[in-house]
């Protein structure tokens, strides 16, 4: 089985699950028993895995702690319980992996939190990756952890900040450029 995983801002636009629906579906058709894997934020994650669940690809979902949702879904709640019941398998990192009820885990004298540790599971657990705002600071962080791991991912620009069409990712620069604006963004 593929596992096909996302990480991304949570400013992310809705708009975005358009462009999400068409990678999966393509994604479908060369591999019709891959998986989608989302970290379950807000934004690009939340989209994620509608797009799966629109088009029919089976999504887990990895989630930092117990306590997550109460804390970031309070809000929209019935979006959340709509995610979390279409999901195949929830996993709760810090809970089920690292046995901690605590939301940092400390590895080499380092205190970690919670968010960032559901990034690297994601990593040991895909095989690729979708992302969406490399800059954010948890996206960066996943980010790095993926080319760390060697594992291959697709990056989705983020829309120009001037006119809102697509931007081009210039991934070697760490930006994008709007071809319509003739204007380069590059990332913090």
């Amino acid at each position: 089985m593929y596992l096909l995983a996302g990480t991304g801002s949570r400013s992310c636009p809705a708009t975005i699950h358009a462009t999400l629906c068409d990678k999966l579906d393509k994604m479908l058709k060369w591999n019709p028993q891959a998986e989608v894997l989302s970290g379950a934020a807000t934004g690009f994650d939340h989209q994620l895995a509608l797009a799966a669940y629109e088009v029919g690809v089976p999504y887990h979902l990895c989630i930092p702690n117990r306590g997550y949702a109460s804390h970031y879904w309070k809000d929209r709640w019935d979006e959340w319980v709509f995610m979390s019941e279409n999901a195949i398998t929830i996993e709760y990192v810090m809970e089920e992996v690292y046995h901690l009820s605590d939301i940092y885990l400390w590895v080499n004298g380092k205190k970690i939190h919670s968010n960032f540790v559901r990034n690297s599971r994601m990593v040991e657990r895909a095989n690729g990756f979708l992302v969406y705002d490399a800059g954010s600071p948890g996206t960066k962080h996943c980010v790095e952890e993926i080319r760390k791991a060697g594992k291959p991912m697709t990056v989705i620009a983020a829309p120009c900040n001037i006119c809102g069409e697509p931007s081009v990712m210039i991934d070697d620069l760490g930006g994008s450029y709007c071809a319509k604006c003739s204007m380069f963004a590059f990332d913090d």
